[in-house]
């Protein structure tokens, strides 16, 4: 065995004392989370064991799910940990199932910091409505802000009572601002939810589906359910196009094949593919007229979302009830042009109305229990602004005509144009504000 020497006997022992004082403060696989795989590019900054100076925040928000406030949650995360004035603990983490395991490890981490200090603390709750009712967050902080929105025409009572309770609410649109201030709330401030400009841009690549070679493709991302007007969307575009055309419905759902609706027990009755056949089902008995349509229905990795969306050649939303659609920010940002419902209860409004693809007939209606059972019981006896399907069929068929046109260059510069605020970079620039 070689002899050390005294200078390299010494460097080792400092090394492995370092790596023990790592250990002793962070979870066993802090190796895994400090690679540069994938989403963990990004440096993961060590916390101290001691945080003296910094302001002590508890965020409360669902990480743990490919939604749009999952992933705006995770990102504040992320960002507000690796600012040097915060020291963050993230509560509750209930599932590692449906994020990269590597950025689970990231909120694990978080979720059990132990420079985090009780007193003096202020809690951020980034969430639904539904949750800011006090027992959501901790009594023990001497502040309580709520970064929260709403879907319906009106807010509901009940929610602007658990509200009042607040020290602040930060709206993520002038939309959901107005709503709240009608509603009798003044601890309002504007601070937007933003896209990561560093992954969707105009020059990302477009992933290869086979399938769609020389499709015109019209894309719908989110999740599968009553509020996003899937059905309708369906209905539009295969009253608009017929198997002749060279063009496809491209149906992204990135929650995967999850059940929805009241046979989700029967696992035989639900899922998105046989919940699409349904709907074609009810429209045409000459199934060989009907046009293309593919479905992505599985679980993706935040990594590649931006190479889906990059195949699509217009985004199409119909929704009933919406805040900032963060599709249409990212989709927006990306150059393509979007298709949505001028819709008083949606805070997309902020940026896309007066752009030229908006469908302008809308009946307001109260919520169903489609609408509200087993998603948010908050909308129960409000409403919603519902579209005229024959009007989105037209609409997808006049920007099919005006594909590659001059006109339709300048409207996805407008976007564009739009949206390039809608950063988040600016969201946590305008968060640490108010914290």
């Amino acid at each position: 065995m070689a002899v050390r020497s005294a200078k390299e006997k010494s460097l080792n022992d400092v090394a492995t004392t370092e790596i023990q004082r790592e250990i002793n403060i962070c979870p066993p696989d802090i190796g895994n989370v400090m690679t540069s795989d994938g989403v963990m590019a990004r440096p993961f900054m060590v916390g101290e064991v001691t945080a003296p100076f910094k302001t002590n925040v508890v965020i409360k928000g669902y990480v743990d799910f490919y939604g749009g406030y999952g992933n705006h949650c995770r990102e504040i995360v992320l960002r507000l940990g690796e600012n040097p004035k915060y020291n963050v603990k993230l509560d509750p983490i209930k599932s590692p199932v449906d994020i990269h395991p590597a950025l689970y490890s990231k909120m694990n981490w978080y979720a059990n910091n132990m420079a985090f200090k009780k007193s003096d603390s202020t809690a951020l709750i980034i969430a639904g409505p539904g949750h800011m009712r006090k027992g959501f967050y901790p009594e023990y902080c001497k502040r309580t802000i709520g970064w929260t929105m709403i879907e319906t025409l009106e807010v509901m009572p009940e929610i602007a009572n658990w509200l009042k309770n607040m020290d602040l609410i930060l709206c993520p649109t002038m939309t959901d601002m107005r709503r709240f201030r009608t509603a009798g709330l003044n601890n309002l401030a504007m601070c937007r939810i933003g896209y990561n400009q560093n992954e969707y841009h105009e020059k990302v690549a477009p992933v290869d589906i086979a399938n769609l070679r020389g499709r015109y493709v019209f894309g719908v991302a989110g999740s599968w359910n009553y509020r996003k007007s899937v059905e309708e969307i369906v209905q539009a575009y295969c009253m608009a196009f017929t198997a002749n055309d060279p063009v496809s419905l491209l149906l992204v759902c990135k929650y995967g094949n999850r059940p929805w609706g009241p046979n989700k027990e029967d696992k035989s009755k639900w899922g998105i593919r046989v919940e699409l056949q349904a709907i074609l089902d009810k429209l045409t008995d000459n199934k060989d007229d009907l046009p293309h349509i593919c479905v992505l229905d599985v679980p993706m990795h935040p990594e590649i979302v931006p190479h889906v969306y990059s195949r699509f050649d217009c985004l199409v939303g119909f929704s009933k009830g919406e805040s900032t659609w963060l599709p249409g920010l990212e989709i927006g940002a990306m150059g393509k042009p979007i298709i949505q419902l001028e819709n008083e209860a949606c805070g997309y409004m902020d940026y896309l109305l007066g752009t030229r693809y908006m469908c302008k007939k809308v009946k307001y209606k109260e919520c169903g229990p489609e609408l509200y059972e087993g998603t948010s019981e908050y909308y129960e006896g409000q409403k919603m602004g519902f579209g005229d399907t024959l009007e989105l069929s037209e609409m997808m068929k006049r920007v099919y005509s005006e594909r590659g046109t001059g006109v339709q260059v300048m409207e996805r510069k407008y976007i564009t144009d739009r949206v390039k605020e809608y950063t988040w970079e600016n969201s946590v620039k305008t968060l640490c504000e108010y914290i």
